[in-house]
């Protein structure tokens, strides 16, 4: 039985400081897909498919992307009946799952996702682990293979890195919200995240209470928050509260 080794061990280190450095959703995805995962583990291909309430969104693969699209809609059509897609999507489970966890090679063949799709690129295996960076969204990392299934070694090490990917989604989407705010509302938002008042707020600012508390709701609305209690402790997960000034 192949075991993770130390090497494994100094890789996923490496992978997870690394991905706390992407810039954006793009870019995250990009070194996942097309550097960590297949330097990680064997596979014929790695696929990033991003959903939105059920709907695919978004497929990338390091396979050619023109032969991807050719088949982007019966997957979107038929990806119900991917063994653990449900479990994924509705469940929320976050943990690596393999095709073979839960059903055999001819029950795969039988599946209209099979016979539409997976039977002309080559899946006969397959291991997935997903992220949820906002509610009702799912990224699914999926790595596919027409010979080996895959290890409990493999497993093991996606398992270790899965709570990198989340933190690192969730890092690129809360750098994106950031973004959206005005510098008065960072500014507004910064102190809410220190336990200030609107009156202090206002007094520290030079603006009137009345003028804070719009700056809130915009900040509210902006984030997806309904409370200046989560949106302390937004700005407080972020660890930024010195950079939004």
């Amino acid at each position: 039985m192949q075991r993770v080794s130390h090497l494994d061990l100094e890789t996923v280190k490496q992978c997870s400081h690394d991905l706390l450095e992407a810039s954006s959703h793009e870019d995250l995805r990009d070194r996942l897909i097309f550097g960590w995962l297949p330097k990680l583990i064997d596979s014929e291909f790695v696929a990033c498919n991003e959903f939105s309430q059920g709907r695919v969104l978004k497929i990338t693969s390091t396979v050619n992307n023109a032969e991807i699209n050719k088949y982007a809609e019966p997957f979107g059509a038929l990806i119900h009946q991917h063994p653990c897609f449900k479990l994924q999507s509705e469940l929320g489970i976050a943990a690596p799952l393999k095709i073979s966890d839960f059903i055999t090679r001819r029950e795969l063949h039988d599946l209209g996702l099979y016979q539409e799709v997976y039977k002309y690129l080559g899946i006969e295996r397959q291991m997935a682990l997903s992220v949820h960076p906002a509610p009702g969204e799912l990224v699914s990392m999926v790595l596919s293979s027409s010979t080996r299934d895959y290890t409990e070694r493999d497993r093991v090490v996606l398992s270790l890195l899965q709570p990198a990917i989340q933190r690192a989604f969730a890092a690129v989407r809360q750098r994106k919200l950031l973004a959206s705010l005005s510098s008065r509302e960072a500014e507004v938002l910064s102190w809410v995240a220190e336990a200030k008042t609107n009156k202090e707020i206002a007094l520290i600012l030079g603006i009137s209470a009345r003028t804070v508390q719009k700056h809130l709701e915009a900040i509210f609305a902006k984030l997806g928050v309904e409370t200046r209690t989560a949106a302390a402790l937004w700005a407080q997960q972020l660890d930024r509260s010195s950079r939004l000034r």
